[in-house]
């Protein structure tokens, strides 16, 4: 499969971690408003802003920081909440995060995972080791 590279975008902050991760939300809420949205961080241990980026012109219009944020090393969207998989000293632990405040309604333990997605139906991620 070949992929062309459309557009470049400048990281809002530059990681001091292993990794960035990035999840793509269609109607992600912004104000009194839903807007398309990517949601990007990089690993910044205990202060990891999650930016709000403007798809089209990878511009910054907000940030959202996880209370109590450890190393995050995925994150996505799931229509409603953020889902934030934790490496470091909460490995194996996943934060289900308000859009609006940063506030994490609840902990979950998995598997230690690098990276996670929702395809709507269902929650999938992966382990260095494979998948699950």
């Amino acid at each position: 499969m070949q992929f062309e590279l459309i557009r470049k975008f400048r990281y809002p902050q530059m990681t001091e971690g292993q990794g960035t991760a990035i999840a793509y939300a269609r109607r992600f809420p912004t104000g009194t408003t839903k807007k398309r949205t990517l949601l990007f961080l990089t690993q910044r241990p205990y202060a990891e802003p999650i930016y709000l980026l403007n798809p089209l012109t990878g511009n910054t219009f907000g940030t959202i920081t996880p209370e109590n944020s450890q190393v995050i090393s995925a994150i996505e969207w799931d229509g409603k909440y953020i889902r934030a998989v934790c490496g470091t000293n909460e490995a194996g632990t996943m934060k289900i995060i308000r859009p609006q405040n940063g506030h994490v309604l609840a902990s979950i333990s998995v598997p230690r995972a690098d990276n996670s997605d929702n395809d709507g139906l269902g929650l999938a991620y992966d382990q260095s080791s494979g998948y699950l």
